[in-house]
């Protein structure tokens, strides 16, 4: 039986590549994503807490100097936390499109492996076609000779 060569398998090591590549870019993508929530949260939780201290000290009553320093930290945080806001929209649009890249890559591995397996039947119904035909061959030879030996013998 010859062995079985896959014509397509730099193009199937290629997509594997090319899918590694994407999981790997995926990864990193979630990864970014996952830091700028948690730097959005703690941003949020600072807010919150600033906003709870300044109506605190509101109440208990404070100079215009102090009030003016926590409207801006409180400012600062908002602006803070607008922006990262932002990133986080921007890397999570990032890490949808590598999660896309990434399906691609599944879908062409699995279109690949599907060609693989075709051709792998293939290549076996051509080897059972082969040794059938040499099986033949030798049952026709085998009755030739059978033939042969009992046409002699009568003679």
């Amino acid at each position: 039986m010859a062995a079985f060569r896959f014509r397509l398998e730099p193009y199937r090591r290629m997509v594997n590549h090319d899918k590694e590549r994407a999981q790997i870019e995926f990864s990193l993508k979630m990864a970014k994503v996952r830091e700028a929530r948690e730097i959005l949260d703690s941003i949020r939780q600072e807010f919150y807490k600033a906003t709870r201290e300044l109506e605190t000290r509101l109440e208990e009553g404070m100079g215009t100097v102090e009030y003016r320093i926590w409207a801006e930290r409180i400012d600062f945080l908002r602006g803070e936390q607008n922006r990262l806001e932002a990133v986080l929209r921007e890397r999570e649009l990032e890490a949808e499109q590598a999660k896309h890249k990434l399906l691609e890559a599944y879908v062409q591995e699995r279109l690949v492996e599907r060609l693989r397996e075709r051709a792998i039947a293939e290549h076996q119904k051509l080897e059972a076609r082969k040794l059938q035909e040499e099986l033949d061959d030798m049952c026709a030879s085998r009755k030739g000779l059978t033939w042969g030996l009992e046409g002699e013998g009568t003679s």
